[in-house]
């Protein structure tokens, strides 16, 4: 049998008032990629990043939006 970690992330949880008009929009997303992979992709999208978790609000910050682009270009091929 095999194992598998799954990781979720959110945007925009402000609370459990879903229906909340001030903020209409909250996500989840997942991707299946192992752990090898990952890290070499991220790792290659962002060779200068500093920190424990690579949180998009940093990437975002720091100007390294061409490292999204690398990511989501790395995700499409793979199996």
């Amino acid at each position: 049998m095999t194992v598998k970690k799954l990781f979720f992330d959110e945007s925009g949880f402000t609370g459990y008032n879903l229906l909340d008009p001030i903020q209409p929009i909250f996500s989840v997303a997942s991707t299946s990629v192992e752990d090898v992979q990952s890290e070499e992709i991220l790792a290659g999208s962002f060779p200068n990043y500093q920190g424990n978790e690579y949180k998009f609000s940093n990437i975002w910050a720091s100007k390294n939006r061409n490292g999204l682009l690398c990511v989501a270009d790395q995700l499409v091929i793979l199996p």
